[in-house]
This record gives C-alpha cells, structure tokens and sequence, in this order.
C-alpha cells in the first residue's frame, strides 16, 4: 500500500509540474493530494486531515498533532483510497482537481463546508471532481 502513496504522490506532482498553471501547492505527506499551500506549518490536509507538522525524519516516528507516524497515516489512507476508487475515479485534470481542492478549504475555513472523518469517500466525492466506476 506504501508503494501506491508513493505511485499517487509523484503522479500528482508530476502533474503540478506538468501543468501550465502554477498552482503553488504541495503534496500532502500522508495521503499525496495536492492539498497543502504550505508545507511544515501545520496546516490539515482536507482530504486525510493530517496536520503537516513538517517531521520528514523517521516515517515511523509518531507526530505529536496526529497521534500516529506517517506510515501508520498513510497506509490507513491508502487503505481508504483503495476502497474509494473501487467505486469512483478522479475526473477532470490536476488543474480541475486543485481548483476544487482550493474551492472546498476556502469554504471549509469560511465554516460553509465540514468533513467527516468517518466517510472519507463522502468526503472525497465532496472535495475533488469524481465519477462513479463502471461497474
């Protein structure tokens, strides 16, 4: 599972760096979307809520903000990803996905948007541009 947030990360990164927009965002540590504007200034990432305390030591070393390592927080968001896209797939372009990104923490600061720890799918389908699979 460790080896698809590392797939995920570059292929997001890859495509920020491919893009014609200069998004001036950064991957998230744990779950590797495009969600941070900043890194290590302890901003949560709204699709997994990790707080980027900016340790990029040990991955196994637990974050104090987040009460579990980086490993144990991405291998739990790659597990919820994995069960996401056995039933839905990102749609639109990377330019698509952080103007969405952007849309919904501007929102969710405002107090006009929640997420839900719980749902994370509902949450995701909330925040970026998504399609169901076919079946």
């Amino acid at each position: 599972m460790l080896a698809e947030f590392t797939r995920r990360r570059a292929a997001f990164e890859a495509d920020l760096a491919a893009s014609n927009i200069l998004h001036h965002v950064h991957t998230c540590p744990t779950c590797g979307f495009p969600t941070l504007s900043e890194r290590a200034s302890y901003e949560l990432c709204a699709v997994c809520l990790w707080e980027d305390d900016g340790e990029g030591g040990d991955p196994n070393r637990v974050s104090p903000p987040n009460g579990a390592s980086p490993t144990q927080a991405r291998l739990h968001a790659s597990e919820m990803l994995r069960r996401f896209e056995q039933s839905h797939a990102l749609d639109g372009s990377i330019d698509d996905v952080v103007r969405a990104i952007k849309a919904f923490v501007a929102r969710w600061r405002r107090g006009d948007a929640s997420i839900v720890e719980d749902d994370f799918t509902a949450n995701l389908r909330n925040i970026v541009p998504t399609r169901p699979r076919s079946p």
